[in-house]
């Protein structure tokens, strides 16, 4: 059987790297972008980019036809048929932000979400049978589809992947938890080369939309012909040759040519990995300022001519250290599509200014934010005295009604947002108005009668304390990245003073936040607020302790996560919740999953654990005015994974 802390470290793993942050050598940058725009093609195109078939005349590639699989994928374009050449420019900040690389230039896995999010469809993949009531899931793979090398990809890659990183005990020990059945893994058979079956005990009704999710990415990463001779199952001298390279173990030698997923900074540190996806990374995070990347010459999909994609021939993200810098070169139009860090309300007036000299403008998006803020009180912090406080529906409604949104709005939102609470958006089909708006309404008065009532009556010093002569005295954590919800707070603060309650702001690092939840020391925190589309579904961290991101009770989520192996069991409502989502996993109906998931929402708007602020103002990015197939609007989000499933490999430059 699993060993269950296996499906903890994969809950941890994204969380654990994301408090990872710093530069090396990148921090002065100069504002000049490394990488010049190539031209674009003028005329007809051709069945390939100039740059390729400079190298097929020069005898380095071999002609196109040769390249692409049997049957490539032909790709719809948003406007029309495209011209090759130009560089797409982003930046990212530090290595906190290498999500970023893969959502630009590596979405591709076997399956993918359609551009409008509504349901998952093949994609490495050229096809997926459904048997035995949702057990048993058949992928049929390209034929001729190849890494970024030349090397075939067969099912060989995906057992490799399956069984000999993520199902080895000296790696990563397990596979995703969506690959767990009855708290076994599936079971994976290769049927041909290119043919291959997994068989769940149980019907697996999300497994189709998490490959079509980041953590998907893991099956397509690992070419066995590449990474095998880092492996100890296939290379016998691997312990000597890791020792030789400066590793304590093979393992380390082995993640450190490739790491252990999309978030993992190896994967964008090796220019010698083959890679599946649409750009081949040639200039290595940590190497310089940017990091870049150029069109796979074995990229598997074409447009509607039969014309090998991408139609961009470079990818650069700026490694950048400040946010300001980072607005400076966006302002100036050398970023496009920059990190949301910048995408602000506050700075949005900064980029619609620089439009004209920057040659840039405005798209909107859907967000999946639900909210500008979310504030969790810790149900299982270890203070026993405060816990017990926390538990107090009454109490955290006191706290909701004694907030004065619409002001939190005007000052630091630049009235821009509604107040709302942790609630599904409008476009969900989750949306619920009651759940959105409970408790949202400025009502101190009310706020005191319930604190009244509750037995936390004032002492001489005017701070409430409990029955047992506890102090209503907490901390909430927020981290410095985030200084729109420092702001909030210190306003939070004075309205909870108001009441009678003494609420300190405790701004920390990310590293400092993670590492101080990581073993359950924070009272209370903020953070953003994701699930208010569809991803409410696949993630519903905010509204039941689905993880380890649920940090209003982490040990019920750990407890969840090891089936009561560790932990502490949470009250009825919650393992309710769990009993829910539990079913959600193994029903394929797509309209019975959202049923279930809108008896979850309902329970979650009862118990009103976590609360919210204002519903955040619609969100933007800015695209070159030279850019072409980029969308009217789309949806942005981690689990979509913004901007992957629109197709990048058909984005393309008009001719300046």
């Amino acid at each position: 059987m699993t060993d269950r802390r296996t499906v903890l470290r994969w809950s941890g793993a994204v969380a654990a790297t994301l408090a990872a942050g710093g530069l090396s050598g990148c921090e002065a940058l100069s504002l000049d972008p490394d990488v010049p725009q190539t031209p674009v093609q003028r005329g007809p195109k051709g069945p390939e980019a100039p740059m390729l078939a400079e190298r097929v005349a020069a005898g380095d590639l071999p002609p196109v036809g040769e390249r692409l699989p049997e049957r490539p994928m032909v790709v719809e374009p948003v406007e029309g048929i495209g011209r090759y050449g130009g560089t797409f420019r982003s930046a990212m900040i530090g290595a906190i932000s290498i999500f970023q690389a893969y959502t630009h230039t590596a979405y591709d896995a076997l399956m993918m979400w359609d551009p409008e999010w509504t349901r998952p469809v093949p994609d490495l993949a050229q096809s997926v049978e459904v048997g035995d009531g949702g057990r048993r899931f058949t992928f049929r793979l390209r034929p001729g589809t190849r890494w970024s090398d030349g090397h075939p990809f067969t099912a060989d890659d995906i057992l490799f992947a399956y069984h000999d990183v993520l199902g080895h005990a000296e790696l990563v020990g397990a596979p995703p938890p969506f690959m767990l059945s009855e708290g076994e893994p599936a079971a994976l058979e290769k049927l041909d080369d290119h043919t291959f079956q997994w068989t769940f005990a149980q019907p697996n009704g999300l497994l189709l939309s998490s490959l079509a999710s980041p953590e998907g990415y893991v099956f397509t990463l690992y070419p066995k012909h590449h990474l095998s001779r880092y492996h100890a199952d296939y290379n016998p001298d691997v312990v000597a040759e890791a020792e030789e390279a400066g590793f304590g173990g093979w393992a380390n030698y082995f993640f450190s040519k490739v790491g252990q997923g999309y978030w993992d900074l190896p994967r964008w540190q090796n220019p010698d990995l083959p890679t599946l996806s649409t750009w081949c990374v040639t200039s290595p995070f940590g190497t310089g300022a940017q990091v870049v990347l150029e069109r796979n010459p074995y990229y598997w999909k074409v447009d509607q001519e039969g014309s090998q994609l991408p139609y961009i021939d470079r990818v650069t993200i700026d490694v950048v250290g400040d946010p300001e810098v980072m607005l400076i070169k966006a302002v100036n139009g050398e970023v496009e599509f920059p990190p949301v860090d910048i995408l602000t309300i506050r700075n949005k007036p900064v980029l619609a200014a620089g439009r004209e000299k920057g040659g840039y403008h405005f798209v909107d998006a859907v967000t999946a934010e639900m909210n500008q803020i979310s504030i969790s009180l810790n149900q299982n912090t270890k203070d026993a005295g405060l816990r017990e406080i926390f538990a107090l529906k009454d109490f955290r409604v006191a706290l909701s009604l004694a907030i004065d949104r619409e002001e939190i709005i005007t000052a630091v939102f630049q009235r821009q947002g509604e107040p709302w609470q942790l609630a599904p958006r409008r476009e969900s089909p989750f949306f619920d108005e009651e759940m959105a708006k409970q408790y949202t309404d400025y009502d101190p008065a009310r706020a005191e009668e319930l604190l009244d009532a509750a037995g936390l009556r004032r002492s001489g010093s005017g701070t409430r304390r409990s029955p047992a002569g506890r102090a209503l005295r907490f901390e909430i954590a927020v981290v410095t990245q985030q200084p729109d919800q420092a702001s909030t707070l210190d306003l939070i603060a004075g309205y909870w003073r108001r009441i009678g309650v003494d609420m300190r702001v405790r701004v920390m690092d990310r590293s400092l936040f993670y590492q101080r939840k990581g073993v359950n020391e924070l009272e209370a925190t903020v953070w953003t607020s994701g699930g208010g589309l569809l991803d409410a579904l696949y993630d519903p961290r905010l509204y039941f302790p689905f993880n380890g991101e649920s940090n209003w009770a982490p040990l019920w989520a750990t407890w969840y996560l090891t089936g009561g192996a560790e932990g502490e069991e949470p009250p009825r409502s919650v393992r309710r919740q769990m009993e829910i989502y539990d079913r959600i996993r193994t029903t394929m109906d797509p309209e019975r999953q959202h049923a279930l998931m809108r008896d979850i929402l309902a329970i979650a708007k009862d118990d009103f654990y976590n609360f919210g602020i204002a519903l955040p103002a619609p969100a933007y990015t800015i695209i070159s005015d030279r850019l072409r197939n980029f969308p009217a609007n789309y949806p942005a989000s981690f689990y979509y994974p913004t901007p992957g499933p629109m197709r990048p490999e058909q984005f393309y430059y008009e001719e300046a």
